[in-house]
């Protein structure tokens, strides 16, 4: 997504709305996602689980999104993200895509889903990595869209092209005319159709058909003065008669008001590209900028008049009210404008830039190519982050923003570029506190607005630069672009990594004729080497078109990579101090940079000022260079299990510290990575040329404190095979790859393998073992028996074998049922006629995968399933009774905490059991931090203690009183008055499920009384819950006549100060609460047993409990449950 670059005051979050509690949790489970890795109960020797080692902080339990979207090439992909960013990912290949492996990367908190047979065309740059980004495309929102909109390079002519995509299923395409481009849509339900039309011929090859030679997503940009004008010199140009008369400039952003005095007549064209109906600004953006270029001032008698008054504007919508951009309609703004005679563009818009060249790269620079027309365009508002695209571009005059004093804003994107450190930005303007129109205003007291940003600074240099090619019509863009750099005031020469030449000067720009030949001095990066770096020399060449000679006094200014640091000395020498260069002729200094003059690894940048001493004349060329850090060549060496060069690898390098390095590599013996000194992983695959074999490849520990050289040899490999142990299982998902040392999952899925007892044609080579390395090779399938009667099958085999520090000398993984852990499970019902879903993750260390979902499950059921067990492997279990996809099914969800098991252990496990009551979360702990109180409750608590115990079938009244009066009634969060010494509380939580029938826990009260006071830090509450765990049938009913032991736990807020329990007493009523009798309690501490004698009667009594809990400070806890469980 491309942003409008100006600076956006940070927005108010409203306050929770009551009761999202639970309907959190429920939301939570519906979208399939879970929490982050946390402590796993220990629920002793006879369980089979194991403890989990815990991460710091609390644990996420609600969900954000579950996310479906369709590739370009058809295949569907699921996303699951929960709240703290952790994601997952799944793959359905298009129907006659079955036997295509995907590769799944994770790199930090995205996801990316390559299609193997799309390797090719993403190694020769045709098509976009970003088209298969799948966190970006879900943050995009394009899983919402029925048609996935492209912008296409092709061949041949507009009418060809049109034909051929469209009858290749592209829907709507538009050439662009006068460019090689067009932009077209997708349509989802028959992207594979699209995909098949416009896909090479062969597996291996590197091009499109259908004349198509380029592919990109449209992405999406987003938007990004009474005194800023006369302070780049405006009224000097004005004086000479320079106002841009005759100029057309174009301003593409969200339109313009037509209606705003200050643009009255201003408007020549205009044009719509955007889904809007009109070119009316229905923003302000577009409005403020066009009005900073060309405002006449009207409504304010001159004082806020633009910097070009006399130009022509072009106004192109390209924004909508939202402040989005779609690339495609900036790439037809683009065109539009230029052949429309456009002189200059404005761009105050951008995106975040990566080193290939994306869409808006490739248009600006066709534009100014083939039109000679000048794109302005914001550098960004990411400061200290790079410069954004479409600035990035070479031919593109890139503005940063300047305070009001000329230092440079701090939100202002600094350079160096992205990929090939080059030197951006060009120049800065003023872009804090610009005055300029406001769509809707008609007078100076409403007419005008200030805003600031890189958008508010951009259109200061497109004035600058109409009034240029006013002044000299016969200049290319190349020209206008090296006079307004080197005619900028030095501002606070801080680099020209960070202000490009400096503050633009429109004054001295149409005075000064002295120029120099050269724009800028680009050095690139200087590569690190363990011997000496040589000096480096580039040179300046002084024109002087008048008829004296001119004597220049020569100062480089240079800064290191820190603003307001100096570079050391001896780094950059002039070769002159002074230099003369005569009249109507040229005299030529040199600037040497000499790498070895520094022992600090930075980007070090400046600008070469060449002054007259009475400052008539002053020409600044700016310079930059990077010093690399520490660094050295990693050559891998490739050979697949023929001998040959693998037709396609692709690897991934990762350090520990989550830096990434790719490598797409096709029919090559070897290839070169370029890296830091520091320790790596190397993970990959190579796949031969019809893509129907995969071998997994890694290197687990590379040191590179030198140069290294390493041989990856498929000649070793060894097959990856799968089995389960039952002869009737069936194949339901198997995923084979490696984690890096950054704990970043690599991996192919093998979706041919679904429904059968095997997969083929996967291969893995072995490696030596570091025991000091966090790289891990894992094979992972889930297995079905037979389908019962529900859909779902008779059992299930969650099998994943992980190996640490190596890719092992033998990679299959076939089990036999004694190294598993057997789990039996109860699914428990609360009411009779309904289903659950439950929904199983695997985790190793702290990559998490897809889950496997059961729906539709009868409840009650009980069931055996089988776990994989091993060091680092953890699985996490979601349920719900009824549907996590029905909002309007009620029932309880739960989501289990991460727990590992033993091998050949057998396991117990319930699910939506009794006693159903209020309960404090196990991973969030209740607190208050100053005049807040955040109180994470359950309410569908059991003995679990799940991550998430809720129910939807009830909506619980919550009220909280302090020293008798009512000042809160939130669920979760309530803010309170100050209180200077403690004040006396009291909560109650009433919950009745009226909204489905429900056999037990029909009705909770529960009561807390503490005392709290205003904390400067956050401080745990002294809250009490209490749990038990009768043991119950699948319907929550004990025999009645008999006696039953009840384990309790009484659970304090976590970091809530140790206070004894003074009291603890349990009374029973089998009468719903009519009367009560006291029980017998044994046990200490926060654990006892309560003995409830049951008395004879009929099937279908209840047992309903209430509870009383108090310790030595007073704080104390009442509950009742009305029919707890039930009588058999």
């Amino acid at each position: 997504m491309r942003h409008m670059n100006n600076r956006w005051r940070p927005g108010i979050r409203p306050p929770r709305p009551r009761h999202t509690a639970a309907a959190a949790a429920l939301v939570a489970l519906v979208a399939g996602l879970t929490a982050a890795p946390g402590a796993a109960q220990d629920l002793g020797p006879h369980t089979g689980r194991t403890e989990a080692a815990a991460q710091t902080g609390a644990a996420r339990t609600q969900i954000i999104s579950r996310q479906q979207l369709t590739l370009i090439t058809g295949d569907r992909v699921t996303l699951e993200t929960d709240t703290s960013g952790k994601q997952s990912v799944s793959v359905e290949p298009a129907v006659g895509r079955e036997r295509v492996a995907f590769i799944k990367r994770q790199t930090g908190r995205d996801w990316t889903v390559i299609p193997a047979d799309t390797l090719p065309l993403l190694a020769t740059g045709r098509l976009d990595k970003a088209l298969f980004n799948v966190s970006a495309l879900v943050r995009g929102k394009y899983a919402q869209r029925s048609s996935l909109p492209l912008i296409v390079e092709y061949a041949g002519d507009a009418g060809t092209a049109r034909r051929q995509l469209t009858a290749a299923g592209a829907d709507t395409v538009r050439p662009i005319g006068g460019t090689p481009f067009a932009t077209l849509g997708e349509h989802r339900a028959d992207a594979a159709g699209f995909w098949k039309g416009i896909a090479p011929g062969r597996a291996d090859a590197t091009s499109f058909g259908a004349g198509v030679r380029r592919v990109w997503l449209d992405g999406r940009s987003r938007i990004q003065l009474d005194s800023t004008v006369p302070r780049i010199g405006a009224p000097h140009a004005w004086e000479k008669g320079y106002t841009g008369t005759g100029v057309k400039v174009a301003v593409l952003d969200t339109g313009y008001d037509p209606n705003h005095p200050d643009l009255k007549g201003l408007v020549t064209e205009s044009a719509n590209f955007t889904t809007e109906p009109n070119t009316d600004d229905l923003n302000g953006h577009g409005t403020h900028v066009t009005s900073t270029v060309a405002g006449s001032g009207a409504a304010s008698d001159g004082t806020y008049k633009g910097v070009a008054p006399g130009v022509r504007i072009l106004s192109g919508k390209v924004c909508t009210a939202d402040g989005n951009c779609d690339n495609s309609d900036i790439v037809e703004g683009l065109a539009w404008a230029a052949q429309h005679g456009a002189k200059v563009i404005n761009l105050s818009l951008g995106d975040t830039d990566t080193p290939e060249t994306d869409a808006l790269e490739a248009m600006v620079d066709t534009v100014t190519r083939d039109y000679g027309t000048l794109v302005v365009a914001a550098a960004g508002n990411s400061g200290p982050g790079k410069v954004s695209s479409p600035a990035s571009d070479d031919r593109a005059l890139a503005v940063g923003a300047a305070e009001e004093d000329d230092d440079l804003a701090g939100f202002s994107s600094v350079g160096p570029r992205v990929g090939d450190s080059g030197l951006k930005p060009d120049v800065i303007a003023p872009g804090v506190n610009v005055v300029a129109a406001r769509a809707g205003g008609t007078t100076a007291d409403d007419g005008y607005v200030a805003m600031s940003g890189t958008s508010m600074a951009t259109p200061h240099v497109t004035g600058a630069a109409a009034i240029l090619f006013q002044q000299h019509p016969d200049w290319t863009a190349e020209q206008v672009k090296r006079q307004l750099m080197q005619s900028a005031t030095g501002a606070k020469e801080h680099g020209a990594y960070f202000q490009g030449a400096g503050r633009v000067d429109v004054a001295r720009a149409v005075d000064q004729d002295v120029t120099a030949d050269t724009t800028a001095l680009d050095f690139g990066q200087i590569r690190w080497t363990d011997g000496k770096r040589p000096p480096v020399t580039k040179t300046i060449t002084y024109r002087n078109p008048g008829a004296a000679p001119v004597t220049l006094q020569l100062k480089d200014n240079p800064s290191s990579g820190k603003k307001d640091v100096p570079a050391p000395a001896g780094l950059f020498r002039l070769s002159a101090d002074t230099v003369t260069v005569p009249a109507h002729g040229t005299a030529a200094v040199t600037l040497t940079a000499t790498p070895e003059a520094t022992t600090t690894y930075a980007a070090y940048s400046g600008v070469v000022t060449a002054r007259t001493a009475d400052d008539q004349v002053s020409v600044r060329v700016p310079f930059g260079m990077d010093v690399e850090q520490p660094s050295y060549n990693l050559r891998i060496g490739m050979k697949s299990r023929t001998g040959a060069a693998p037709d396609n690898a692709y690897l991934l390098v990762n350090s520990a510290d989550g830096k990434a390095y790719e490598v797409e590599a096709l029919g090559k013996s070897s290839t070169v990575v370029r890296l830091p000194k520091d320790t790596y992983s190397v993970s990959g695959f190579y796949f031969d040329a019809s893509f129907t074999e995969g071998t997994i490849v890694g290197v687990p520990k590379v040191v590179m404190s030198a140069d290294r050289q390493v041989t990856i040899d498929a000649r070793t490999a060894k097959p990856v095979t799968v089995s389960a142990p039952s002869r009737s299982a069936r194949i339901m998902s198997a995923e084979i790859g490696t984690i890096s040392m950054a704990d970043q999952l690599l991996s192919v899925t093998m979706y041919n393998a679904i429904g059968t007892d095997h997969i083929d044609g996967v291969y893995a080579v072995p490696t030596a073992q570091y025991k000091d390395s966090k790289f891990t090779y894992l094979v992972t399938s889930v297995w079905g028996d037979p389908a019962g009667a529900d859909g779902n099958p008779a059992s299930v085999y969650y099998l994943t074998r992980p190996v640490h520090g190596a890719i092992p000398a033998d990679p299959a993984y076939n089990p036999r049922k004694s190294e598993l852990a057997r789990v039996n499970t109860t699914f428990a019902a609360t009411t009779p006629g309904t289903t659950a879903t439950r929904i199983v993750w695997t985790y190793v260390d702290n990559v998490r995968f897809s889950g496997r979902a059961m729906e539709g499950i009868p409840v009650p059921a009980r069931r055996v399933d089988y776990f994989s067990a091993a060091d680092g492997l953890r699985w996490q279990t979601a349920f719900d009774q009824n549907s996590f996809l029905d909002p309007n099914a009620h029932g309880q969800s739960y989501l289990s905490d991460l727990h590992g098991y033993r091998a050949g252990s057998q396991v117990e496990e319930r699910w939506n059991g009794g006693i159903q009551a209020v309960g404090l979360s196990s991973q969030m702990a209740a607190f208050r931090e100053g005049d807040t109180m955040f109180r994470p409750f359950q309410s569908a608590a059991n003995g679990n203690l799940d991550l998430v115990a809720d129910t939807t079938s009830g909506l619980p009244e919550v009220k909280l009183w302090r020293n008798g009066e009512l000042v809160s009634q939130d669920w979760s969060m309530s803010d309170v008055p100050a209180d200077a010494t403690p004040a006396d509380y009291r909560l109650t939580v009433e919950h009745h499920r009226d909204m489905a029938p429900s056999s037990v826990s029909t009705s909770v009260r529960a009561e807390w009384r503490f005392r709290s006071q205003t904390t400067a830090t956050r401080q745990a509450l002294p809250l009490y819950a209490v749990r038990m765990s009768p043991k119950l049938d699948e319907w929550n009913r004990a025999e009645a006549g008999r006696k039953l032991d009840i384990p309790v736990l009484i659970q304090r807020t976590a970091g809530a100060p140790a206070s004894p329990i003074r009291v603890f007493t349990t009374e029973v009523s089998f009468d719903e609460g009519k009367t009560w009798q006291s029980v017998r309690v044994e046990g200490s501490g926060m654990e006892r047993t309560v003995t409830v004698e049951h008395p004879r009667r009929a099937a279908g009594g209840s047992v309903s409990l209430r509870v009383h809990v108090e310790d030595a400070a007073g704080n104390s806890f009442k509950e009742t449950v009305i029919k707890g469980y039930l009588l058999k």
